[in-house]
């Protein structure tokens, strides 16, 4: 399969996925602002750490299929890995900041949003000059979104 059929079926894949993955962006996005409307209780943040699992599961189901469309093993697991810590970063950093507001340090959160944005960018940049070495027919995930 050359890199054009491999960009319409990643498009189709994400395609298929989209309302699931809006309706676990919806369900995190409540869950993250019940944990501020409700003093942080304990329920709420077991709530926000149910909503993560979720959209980690999503995530994951996503990035299987996608890279069940290349022939080499090592770009199978560096598509895995992007996806995952995507994820990681992500969830580490909403959790981060729950955890400074819950204990006053507002000022913070906006060092750890752009730490981690830096660092999402960094890994993402690195991996997909790996994922490009091990195979050079998958399509980067600037080129199918």
């Amino acid at each position: 399969m050359n890199k054009q059929e491999r960009i319409q079926t990643i498009q189709t894949i994400r395609k298929q996925m989209q309302p699931r993955r809006i309706l676990s962006v919806v369900f995190t996005g409540g869950a993250y602002s019940a944990t501020h409307f409700f003093d942080q209780s304990i329920w709420s943040i077991l709530v926000f750490l149910c909503a993560l699992v979720i959209s980690g599961v999503m995530l994951s189901r996503e990035s299987f299929e996608i890279s069940r469309l290349s022939d080499s093993t090592r770009a199978k697991r560096l598509i895995r890995l992007r996806s995952i810590m995507g994820f990681g970063i992500i969830s580490l950093m909403l959790l981060l900041i729950i955890t400074t507001e819950r204990r006053g340090d507002t000022d913070m959160s906006l060092l750890y949003v752009a730490g981690f944005m830096l660092l999402g960018i960094g890994i993402e940049t690195i991996i997909e000059h790996r994922i490009r070495r091990a195979d050079p027919e998958q399509p980067m995930s600037k080129e199918y979104r």
